[in-house]
């Protein structure tokens, strides 16, 4: 797989599900989680009906509940766009990727790890952020009219000399071992 096809549109939603998938459980411990290919299609209408309007059923990539009876009407619900956030007695909230943080409410409830979300948060925001670089490169390569062979190898380079420094010092800020987990699954899918 090339470098580019990592961080196209598809590309970017593998990571978002393997970030989420690698935190969601801790930011709301005791309470599901739903991830991708396994959310139930009554749950995902009670959330949409509840707190995230309008979103296509195709369109979501994971959900958290934090209801007793486990109904979905209230929590969080990850699209391919942002996050919905509905809590007991708030309105619901939206956020784009790049733009998250924590939903003020969560501080008061009882169902959030707080630092648990605010890690998961950031590590999304970091990769729109990685998917803006990658949509800069791209158009640098288109001006540079270079080779596919030429672009590859810069990007080969780029990965290595400043994607995986970034993520890595990223992860220490922010004291996380998703970081080694993330640049590996990268090189993975790039070797394949």
């Amino acid at each position: 797989m090339k470098f580019l096809d990592v961080f196209s549109d598809y590309g970017i939603q593998v990571l978002r599900i393997v970030i989420i998938n690698k935190f969601l459980q801790s930011c709301i411990p005791g309470y599901d989680v739903y991830i991708y290919d396994d959310i139930p299609y009554s749950l995902y209408s009670n959330a949409r009906n509840s707190y995230a309007y309008g979103v296509d059923y195709d369109d979501v990539i994971a959900m958290a509940d934090s209801t007793v009876f486990s109904t979905c009407k209230k929590g969080l619900l990850f699209t391919k766009e942002g996050v919905y956030y509905k809590d007991t007695l708030s309105s619901p909230k939206y956020e784009e990727y790049g733009n998250l943080s924590v939903f003020e409410d969560m501080y008061s409830s009882s169902y959030y790890n707080t630092s648990e979300v605010r890690q998961l948060f950031n590590w999304l925001n970091n990769l729109e952020y990685l998917s803006y670089l990658c949509d800069g490169i791209r158009l640098a390569g288109n001006i540079l009219d270079m080779s596919d062979e030429e672009f590859e190898e810069v990007l080969d380079e780029l990965f290595e000399d400043v994607v995986v420094p970034t993520i890595e010092e990223s992860a220490r800020l922010m004291g996380q071992e998703v970081a080694y987990d993330l640049v590996i699954y990268i090189r993975n899918l790039l070797e394949a």
